[in-house]
């Protein structure tokens, strides 16, 4: 046996191997409609949350607790952090979590200007600045019956969903077997 036909076996043989390989890295068909089934049950609790992060839906009293802050009313489906970081790591990956969590709990300053924490708790009273966020944006509403998948491996996917005419990419990360949101979906 010659070099050349050698080389070529081996060449084929390693071929052969890597398709195997890369063919088993695959995702099925289960493993696309859970993406699929997870988006869709997170979408619409990333909403409600983004209402109470970025707008003003956490029913609150007219009780100041601090200067701008207001206690949450009785009523409020979210009464502490902890209520809020438990409710926001059912449907956002950790990383998410951090970016959110500065603008909800944080703060945020930039060269531009700053914005102070929206949230706070004292003595295990949520209150809440609904003045951190005035002006922003309203939530789009999107067609979750549109949902596709453009990308996924095992850890991450994008999902693509129709907005109107418009279309929006939305990261999912795989974390403890349940797909979350990476990204923003507003």
């Amino acid at each position: 046996m010659n070099k050349f036909t050698l080389l070529t076996v081996i060449l084929c043989l390693v071929m052969l191997i890597f398709s195997g390989t890369l063919a088993s890295c695959g995702t099925s068909e289960a493993d696309k409609q859970k993406l699929l089934d997870d988006f869709r049950a997170a979408a619409p609790r990333a909403v409600t949350l983004y209402g109470y992060i970025y707008g003003d839906s956490l029913p609150l009293t007219s009780e100041e607790s601090v200067s701008g802050y207001y206690v949450v009313a009785d009523d409020s489906p979210i009464k502490t952090m902890d209520a809020f970081m438990s409710a926001m790591s059912e449907v956002f990956s950790e990383d998410y979590i951090e970016i959110l969590s500065n603008t909800a709990f944080g703060g945020v300053s930039v060269d531009e200007g700053s914005i102070g924490a929206k949230f706070i708790e004292r003595d295990g009273i949520l209150s809440v600045d609904p003045t951190v966020t005035e002006g922003f944006g309203e939530p789009r509403e999107f067609d979750l019956d549109t949902a596709r998948i453009v990308k996924q491996n095992r850890f991450v996917a994008i999902i693509a969903v129709s907005s109107g005419s418009d279309e929006l990419e939305v990261t999912m990360r795989l974390e403890d077997g349940v797909w979350k949101l990476d990204s923003a979906l507003y």
